[in-house]
């Protein structure tokens, strides 16, 4: 058993000694991850994982049907076109679509529609492209999930998800556009596909720095895959200038990380990871920021 370890690097922090003594009992908390072998050195040493060995995995686009259905609906009243989606797309993706609420997706769509539309037909081969240069590093990565490109309803740009006893991993093309102003997706791609791979070797409890260790680490992974890329396409900036407000105030950031720490308020964690305002006035998603730190 490996415990993963994690280095400071104390001119990064003005030379604080106060919040270096804080940053280091967080990082002490980590003692508890165990790691296996392959997946640390894998991350320190990734090319030695490579070999020509490919991996399997099946790719569904449903985003595309989101488009179909609303263009072919729209003489339909706002409750039969509802129905209408609803029925759709639950006999395509019944995990995920049923009993959703399609009003406001449905709604809102005008806005996105055309830029939607283009996303829609380019993710495919982004994705299929970026899959084969992340299982060029990590070589063993044999994913059984079915991945899926679709309308995520508003709740999500990319996530893996256990639904009805099956896990998925799901791109949702609708905050895509409404989020990304890039045109390389694929450290964003690296970001999701390494939380499947990092799944086979480390499971995540409720408490909040078990979130903050997983997605630290896969965007710590996804910069080293793409070490050209910049904090927006490493997903760092939303909301704007987030990585600047959060190190502005940062020995504040950290002490209110180490309050909860472990925290399995579902409000905390939002406030963290999705775009729930809290009581610190500090930037929602900061957790992606921090844990980045702290993996670094």
């Amino acid at each position: 058993m490996v415990y993963a370890s994690i280095k400071i690097k104390t001119s990064n922090f003005a030379g604080s000694l106060t919040l270096l003594r804080l940053f280091i009992r967080i990082m002490r908390n980590f003692s508890k991850i165990h790691l296996l072998t392959i997946l640390v050195f894998g991350i320190l040493s990734f090319k030695t994982l490579a070999h020509d060995q490919p991996g399997a995995y099946e790719i569904i686009n449903l985003a595309d049907d989101f488009y179909s259905v609303y263009q072919s609906s729209k003489k339909l009243s706002p409750e039969k076109r509802a129905e209408r989606f609803s029925q759709y797309f639950t006999t395509q993706f019944e995990p995920f679509y049923s009993n959703k609420n399609f009003v406001k997706s449905i709604e809102s769509f005008s806005e996105i529609e055309k830029v939607y539309l283009l996303k829609s037909n380019q993710l495919s081969k982004d994705l299929n492209g970026s899959m084969e240069s992340f299982i060029a590093i990590f070589a063993d990565f044999k994913s059984e999930i079915p991945i899926y490109i679709l309308h995520s309803l508003g709740r999500f740009n990319g996530a893996t998800r256990d639904l009805k006893g099956k896990s998925y991993l799901m791109f949702g093309v609708d905050l895509m556009v409404k989020y990304y102003n890039w045109n390389n997706d694929t450290p964003f791609f690296h970001h999701e596909l390494f939380h499947v791979y990092h799944e086979n070797f480390f499971q995540c409890n409720d408490e909040l720095w078990c979130s903050l260790w997983t997605e630290g680490l896969a965007t710590y992974v996804s910069h080293q895959l793409n070490s050209s890329a910049s904090n927006d396409e490493l997903m760092l900036n939303i909301p704007d200038s987030m990585i600047k407000n959060v190190r502005s105030r940062l020995l504040y950031s950290l002490t209110d990380l180490k309050r909860k720490f472990y925290s399995k308020n579902p409000e905390i964690y939002s406030s963290f990871f999705n775009f729930r305002k809290d009581e610190t006035n500090l930037p929602y998603r900061r957790g992606y920021y921090l844990g980045y730190i702290l993996v670094k």
